[in-house]
């Protein structure tokens, strides 16, 4: 469990980067969609809805209303994914 939690460190960083116009739309978007996969895990779910990791407002607040928004069946994106959708955003 502690990877993913420190994959979603990983997601707040690129979240400010992509907030702060660093990072496209089509870079973020996967970034965020693999975020949100990782949320399916019932243990990070619990993790994450006891607001115990040292995360800002502004991320938890947008994860959280991607969440109530897209109530899907999210998985992880493989590399290959990944880089294919960035390719084709180039």
């Amino acid at each position: 469990m502690w990877m993913q939690a420190e994959y979603v460190s990983l997601c707040e960083g690129w979240f400010h980067q992509f907030r702060r116009g660093l990072m496209s739309d089509d870079s973020w978007e996967p970034l965020a969609d693999a975020m949100l996969g990782v949320l399916q895990n019932r243990y990070m779910r619990e993790w994450w809805e006891a607001g115990s990791a040292p995360l800002t407002r502004e991320f938890v607040s947008y994860i959280n209303e991607r969440r109530s928004q897209e109530q899907g069946d999210w998985r992880l994106a493989s590399s290959v994914e990944v880089i294919e959708r960035a390719e084709r955003s180039d």
